[in-house]
């Protein structure tokens, strides 16, 4: 965290987003206060002096006027004229010091208010710049204030969506299980009625099938022999055949028999 010094020699930090813009325009507004109430005390002083010392002079040039009209008049008198001769030139020399007194002092006093004067326009200028950057920085503050308050809503509204996004995945993933668990009970009862089905068919097939009349053992010559007592039929041919090589056995079963049967499917 860094550190500034204000215009008052505190320190304040770069991280404090709040703006003391109060305290810095009253300090500004003391100083040009100060500065103002001086300059018109310079400038109260200046008038005096300037009205003390048109004074004086007008009372000179009067004395100097009176003066020099009564030499004039008593020219006639060489003794007069003689003791004021020397007063004439004493006294513009005296009207000249101090009218170069005045001006000298005039030029001082201008030279030491000019400045003031100077920088107290430049201190108003500054004050009205001054309140220009703050009410910007007041307008950038708010502006600031406004958006954060923004993005803090759109926080909020993002983390509600990704929790409902979160909640609606979640229900999603559960019943994307259950459909599964579903399916595999379906396709075994589907495996199971298939196989009831395809047993069905077949049991009906066997029902709806003619009796077979081919032996079967050669399939090709009709079934004309039975054998006692297990009932196997068979052709003439191959029961004569077989149960010779068999021993008097069943060529279907293996059973013996007591007789062979002659009979007649039509």
């Amino acid at each position: 965290m860094t550190t500034k010094t204000n215009i008052e020699g505190r320190k304040v930090n770069d991280d404090d987003d709040s703006i003391d813009t109060e305290e810095l325009s009253n300090w500004i507004l003391g100083e040009t206060v100060h500065n103002v109430r001086f300059m018109w005390a310079i400038n109260v002083v200046f008038v005096l002096i300037l009205l003390n010392l048109q004074a004086a002079y007008g009372n000179l040039e009067h004395d100097y006027r009176v003066l020099s009209e009564k030499l004039v008049q008593q020219s006639a008198h060489s003794s007069i004229a003689g003791n004021g001769v020397w007063m004439v030139p004493r006294f513009s020399w005296y009207l000249g010091m101090i009218i170069s007194m005045v001006i000298g002092i005039a030029c001082f006093i201008l030279q030491k208010v000019a400045p003031l004067l100077w920088r107290g326009s430049k201190m108003a200028r500054l004050q009205r710049e001054f309140d220009e950057i703050v009410g910007k920085l007041v307008t950038l503050q708010e502006t600031h204030c406004n958006t954060c308050a923004e993005l803090e809503t759109l926080r909020q509204s993002n983390e509600t969506s990704q929790q409902q996004a979160i909640l609606r995945e979640s229900s999603l993933l559960q019943q994307l299980v259950v459909m599964g668990e579903e399916r595999d009970i379906a396709q075994q009862e589907l495996g199971q009625v298939e196989a009831e089905r395809v047993s069905l068919e077949r049991i009906v097939a066997e029902q709806e099938r003619p009796p077979r009349t081919d032996c079967t053992v050669c399939l090709d010559s009709p079934v004309n022999t039975a054998m006692a007592p297990c009932g196997h039929t068979l052709c003439g041919v191959c029961a004569n055949a077989l149960t010779a090589r068999l021993n008097q056995r069943c060529p279907i079963c293996r059973a013996p028999f007591r007789q062979m049967m002659r009979i007649h499917i039509g």
